[in-house]
């Protein structure tokens, strides 16, 4: 499986890299302009990410309007839809609500990151397998 990792936080793309390493490949992008970039390159190439783990708090870039992009790109070159997860400090209501239906995620989680909750997100999802075919 190719896994995006997005935080402006290098300890939490480590953690992120840490905990999904056993499901994937996992990359990492500092940034929402670097996620998107990255996500452009990947489908020009025809590797398109199975999942995409996105902080939802970034400067310049928020997670909802990276992954907009991203939904975009993956809409106009034909690319399979990465399953996407939005990452947070914030355990707001709203934040939760605005990140499925705006950021088009499939779900949300609080930090701090774990290895257990990461992996039943994937359970859920079916994504824990060691082979995803897209």
């Amino acid at each position: 499986m190719k896994i995006l990792a997005v935080d402006d936080c290098a300890i939490n793309c480590k953690l992120l890299q840490a905990c999904l390493g056993r499901y994937g490949d996992v990359e990492v992008a500092s940034s929402g302009n670097q996620a998107i970039e990255m996500a452009r390159d990947a489908m020009a190439a025809g590797t398109y990410y199975h999942l995409i783990c996105m902080d939802l708090n970034m400067p310049f870039m928020n997670g909802h309007t990276a992954l907009q992009a991203i939904r975009e790109l993956e809409r106009t070159t034909g690319a399979a839809r990465a399953t996407a997860f939005m990452i947070t400090a914030s355990s707001c209501p709203d934040d939760m609500a605005k990140a499925i239906m705006d950021g088009e995620c499939d779900d949300y989680f609080v930090k701090p990151v774990t290895a257990k909750r990461l992996e039943t997100l994937l359970n859920k999802y079916g994504l824990s397998g060691t082979s995803v075919e897209r």
